[in-house]
C-alpha cells in the first residue's frame, strides 16, 4: 500500500489556481497526486470517496470546480483508487488523517471506461451527484438544487 501524504498548496497548479480550500494530497513520492482534501476550514463531518480511472479525473476535477465546494462544512477527501475496484481499506483511511472518518462512498467508475461514450457521461454525471448527495446527507453543504436519488 503506498502511503498518502497531504501537502498545502504553496506554488499555483494551473488546475487548481485561485480555489482556497483545496489540498492536493501526494503520494510518498511527493510528485504523484493522489487525490484531494476539501474543505476542513468549518466544523463538520469527514467524508472519503474513492474511485479510480478516466471517469474519475473527470468526476473530481468537475467536483473541483464548484466555487462553494471549499467553503464546505466539515472535510471532503477525494481519492484515486490505486487499482479499479480497490476498495479502501483501514490502513489507507489511518494514512489519510489522524480524525475520524464519518462516510465512505466508493464510486465504480473504472469499469465504465470500456463503455460507449454516452454511457461513459452518464455514469459521470451519476458520480458527481452521488458526491454532492453524500455532503447534502452529511449537512457539509446545503443541498439546494441537488436531486434526491431515484428509486426504480
Amino acid at each position: 500500500m503506498t502511503p498518502i501524504h497531504v501537502s498545502n498548496i504553496s506554488q499555483p497548479v494551473p488546475a487548481l489556481a485561485g480555489l482556497g480550500g483545496i489540498q492536493e494530497l501526494h503520494a510518498a513520492d511527493g510528485r504523484t497526486v493522489t487525490g484531494f482534501r476539501i474543505g476542513g476550514k468549518k466544523p463538520g463531518p469527514r467524508a472519503v470517496v474513492f474511485a479510480s480511472g478516466t471517469p474519475a479525473r473527470r468526476v473530481f476535477q468537475q467536483l473541483l470546480l464548484l466555487p462553494s465546494l471549499s467553503h464546505l462544512h466539515g472535510e471532503l477527501l477525494l481519492v484515486y483508487a490505486q487499482a479499479p475496484g480497490a476498495r479502501p481499506t483501514p490502513a489507507v483511511l489511518l494514512t489519510l488523517s489522524d480524525l475520524p472518518i464519518d462516510e465512505v462512498l466508493s464510486l465504480p467508475l473504472a469499469k465504465v471506461e470500456n463503455f460507449r461514450a454516452e454511457q461513459q457521461a452518464v455514469a459521470e454525471k451519476s458520480g458527481y451527484w452521488n458526491v454532492l448527495r453524500l455532503c447534502a446527507r452529511l449537512g457539509m453543504i446545503a443541498g439546494r438544487g441537488v436531486p434526491r436519488a431515484r428509486r426504480n
